[in-house]
């Protein structure tokens, strides 16, 4: 008896073994198509060569015949033959044969002199073909089956003189030797194309299972994967060649490496949304449960603070979950000075401080306007947060090198280069406002890397941090007439 996950394996080899053995099938159907092609075009250039041999003794023999009619002469008298039948015979008299092959006149329809030949070239007794000798007026070739095979013969007729029909020169050829030996090369040919078949068929069924293997362990490897671990990665030989199934062996690793970040940073985003949400709701479970007659307005007061901490949390959250998403940004022409300025416009609502704007680009960039400016918000609130009535908080634009850089800097305590990384996570407050979410500066990272740029924390010529924004000039088509405060004040 048999588990589900046994047959299910057994069925999955199945198909594997199936793919494996097509990959064979279609290699194995090309390579002996093509031998079998190569193979019946050698075969009929073979015999067509054999036959052209044979035509061409006969051609040859013709050609002698017809020299000799042109030149004998009868040797009692001095003069060309005058009878069709001894200027044969004065021919066949001295004529050698060669092996295979026999000549014989006809002379008044019948069979006359013959050279000495093998009995199955004696076509003198072939009514047909003295039929055709007595009667032709012009030369013919034809090939007729013996018990010995094949025979070609060629008719050279002589006319009388006034032209009748009777005598003819009769050549014959064995063809069937040339025929044997062309089919016998094919037959080698077509046995060292089988053997050539089955080792290719061999090579291409080892070669499409070390192909194959990657294939399988991605298939066993996504097949052993689950939401608990997802540290399984396809083995890739260092060095190996960049093929399209170690490629893909990679590209399937690095798709499990983003699963498994996206996984893991689902559960930090739960275990801290669960840990920041259990604070407000413990205190207004407290409140709740106190007596309705002992609720006082700074109770109710309270009760709704958390509630509003609990919606910005929530707020902050789809925010940051958007930011992963294709439609986060919305881009358009974005003039940057009136992003600054703008920015500084609204800043002054949040706190009394010492507002500047020590330069601004004078050009626009395509990009999401709304979305720059909400980030510059943010860092402009942790500024006030972390400074004074009176202290100073620029914020300000500046091209440096290939990248547009957007800058809030303050004159507070600044943060120490120890948390200057850590003040991007979620959740996190040390070094920046204790009051807010934690998300902040989360969402200002998320919105900057969806521009394709980076933010750093560099201290600040006023005596604080410095939030820098670096954005790539590369995809922002940038048109602007200053790049640097220097090139400004030039």
């Amino acid at each position: 008896m048999t588990t589900d996950g046994t047959r299910g394996r057994r069925i999955r080899r199945r198909r594997t073994l199936t793919t494996r053995a097509r990959v064979l099938a279609w290699f194995s159907g090309v390579m002996a198509t093509a031998l079998l092609g190569t193979l019946l075009i050698t075969a009929e250039i073979l015999l067509s060569s054999a036959r052209a041999e044979v035509e061409g003794e006969l051609t040859h023999e013709i050609a002698k015949f017809r020299t000799f009619t042109e030149r004998a002469v009868e040797p009692a008298t001095g003069a060309p033959y005058s009878a069709p039948g001894p200027l044969i015979e004065a021919y066949l008299a001295g004529v050698t044969p060669n092996d295979g092959e026999l000549l014989f006149s006809v002379v008044d329809g019948r069979p006359g002199v013959r050279t000495h030949g093998q009995t199955a070239l004696r076509l003198d007794r072939d009514q047909e073909v003295v039929r055709r000798a007595a009667s032709t007026t012009v030369p013919v070739s034809g090939e007729v089956q013996s018990e010995m095979g094949a025979v070609a013969y060629a008719i050279v007729p002589v006319l009388t003189a006034d032209g009748r029909p009777g005598s003819s020169l009769v050549l014959v050829e064995h063809a069937q030797r040339g025929i044997d030996q062309a089919w016998w090369t094919v037959r080698i040919l077509g046995l060292t194309f089988a053997g050539a078949l089955l080792l290719a068929a061999a090579a291409s069924w080892f070669i499409a299972g070390r192909l194959l293997a990657p294939l399988r362990q991605v298939r066993e490897t996504a097949e052993e994967i689950h939401s608990g671990d997802l540290s399984r990665r396809i083995p890739v030989r260092s060095g190996a060649p960049h093929d399209d199934v170690a490629l893909l062996a990679g590209t399937f690793n690095r798709m499990l490496g983003r699963l498994q970040r996206a996984f893991d940073t689902q559960r930090e985003w739960l275990d801290d949304a669960a840990h920041e949400l259990r604070t407000p709701l413990t205190v207004i479970r407290g409140h709740l449960e106190l007596p309705s007659a002992e609720r006082t307005e700074e109770d109710r007061l309270l009760m709704l603070e958390e509630v509003d901490r609990m919606n910005r949390l929530v707020d902050d959250l789809l925010l940051l979950a958007r930011a992963e998403k294709p439609d986060f940004l919305t881009f358009e022409r974005v003039d940057l000075t009136d992003l600054v300025i703008g920015v500084v416009a609204k800043a002054q609502l949040l706190g009394d401080r010492r507002w500047d704007v020590p330069f601004a680009v004078d050009g626009d960039v395509t990009a999401d306007g709304q979305r720059l400016t909400q980030a510059l918000m943010q860092l402009v609130a942790n500024a006030v947060d972390s400074t004074a009535a009176g202290d100073a908080v620029h914020v300000w634009s500046r091209v440096d090198g290939d990248a547009l850089q957007l800058i809030v800097e303050d004159s507070g305590p600044g943060i120490a280069p120890e948390h200057r990384e850590r003040v991007f996570e979620r959740f996190h407050h040390g070094g920046v406002a204790s009051t807010s979410t934690g998300l902040g500066l989360s969402i200002v990272r998320s919105i900057v890397q969806a521009h394709g740029g980076g933010i750093a924390i560099e201290d600040s010529a006023l005596g604080g941090a410095a939030f820098v924004i670096s954005l790539p000039l590369t995809t922002l088509d940038p048109t602007f007439a200053h790049s640097s405060p220097e090139e400004d004040a030039a």
